[in-house]
């Protein structure tokens, strides 16, 4: 069929359909009228969901919003990581003095997590920690992260010499035994790792520990 002859014969259908009644087509433009107003509806909260998702927030911001109060400053911290038990120190007998340190601080992060911790990560930010000092959060400094490790791990020397004074094996000095505390005090020290690796390797477990997933958090955009 010919292409003059397709459009004839649909201009014959056209003239042969019937013309549909006021009452029908009223109706119908009604019909019309109201999908269109609820589709309209529909555009209007999908941009309001778009927009409460997409909005930004800063992460200092956030964090007063959403942790206002919290039972204690991050300068107090140091204070409640004294009680260095066996089980730590033997976690560094059999690894080093970063693997004590870090079950030592997660005992305690485990043991606040529910009450409120003044130390924050996300999940978006890696390596970044927020503390909350005197009613304020701030970004935290890696220095200041690095100072609470020393600290930490002077404690730890102070916890051997203490726990090898209660060694009754001890009291006769043995090679065997003089090789023993050797290995145990090198360990303790760290000589085994350098600075910059004990440090990394504890910023890098805190974060671990602490990151907030902010996807779980669909209001914000974080920046």
């Amino acid at each position: 069929m010919t292409t003059r002859a397709v459009e004839r014969n649909t201009n014959m259908n056209l003239v042969e359909d019937r013309i549909p009644e006021s009452r029908m087509m009223f109706e119908g433009m009604k019909s019309c009228m109201s999908r269109l107003k609820r589709l309209e509806e529909e555009n209007k909260e999908l941009a309001k969901f778009v927009h409460r998702e997409r909005r930004k927030i800063d992460m200092i911001d956030y964090l007063k919003m959403r942790y206002p109060v919290v039972p204690m400053d991050f300068s107090s911290v140091a204070d409640f990581l004294r009680d260095i038990q066996q089980k730590h120190l033997e976690c560094v007998f059999a690894g080093n003095i970063a693997d004590g340190v870090c079950l030592l601080v997660g005992d305690f992060l485990d043991a606040n997590m529910v009450s409120g911790l003044p130390i924050c990560a996300f999940s978006h930010k890696v390596g970044v920690f927020f503390v909350y000092n005197k009613q304020v959060w701030s970004e935290c400094s890696v220095s200041i992260l690095n100072d609470l490790f020393d600290l930490i791990s002077n404690r730890f020397l102070g916890a051997y010499g203490r726990w090898e004074q209660k060694r009754s094996e001890y009291i006769l000095e043995t090679e065997d035994v003089k090789k023993q505390k050797m290995e145990f005090m090198k360990r303790i020290l760290g000589t085994y790792l350098s600075d910059e690796v004990k440090y990394k390797k504890f910023r890098s477990f805190l974060f671990e520990k602490l990151k907030q997933n902010v996807k779980s958090i669909i209001e914000y955009e974080f920046v």
